[in-house]
């Protein structure tokens, strides 16, 4: 089991961590893809982006405020095997390097905004620990 040691997660956000993921990724393979052979090329999706987008929710689900403990249970694990899924039925799906910066950029951008704000709450003290007893 994992160890929550961060400050809490909104439901919300835990549902959007591997869409924001796999678009982020979506986004710097566009972008190398432009630099290397300009817009004319093709990103294609990759279950291998959705499995990782899935460890990473399964990696911060820990730290959710889950408001029910049926939320835990109903809603965590097939939540994950649905993003597991969409990754194997969308794979090698391609799209031009267009649509992948239109569809990237705002995931990425909103990534980088919550980061910088969770950083600023860390650094003001109000970061909200989980206190769980795992490790140190």
């Amino acid at each position: 089991m994992l160890c929550a040691t961060r400050r809490p997660l909104a439901v919300s956000m835990w549902l959007a961590v591997p869409l924001l993921f796999a678009a982020s990724v979506l986004t710097l393979t566009a972008l190398a893809g432009a630099a290397l052979g300009g817009l004319g090329w093709h990103v294609s999706l990759s279950v291998a982006v959705f499995g990782a987008a899935t460890a990473v929710t399964a990696a911060v689900s820990d730290n959710v405020s889950w408001a029910a403990a049926w939320q835990r249970r109903w809603l965590r694990w097939p939540y994950l095997a649905v993003v597991l899924a969409a990754g194997v039925a969308l794979d090698g799906v391609r799209l031009p390097t267009p649509l992948a910066l239109a569809i990237g950029m705002p995931a990425t951008v909103l990534l980088v905004v919550e980061s910088v704000r969770s950083r600023r709450r860390v650094a003001e003290g109000e970061d909200g620990r989980l206190t769980t007893g795992c490790g140190a």
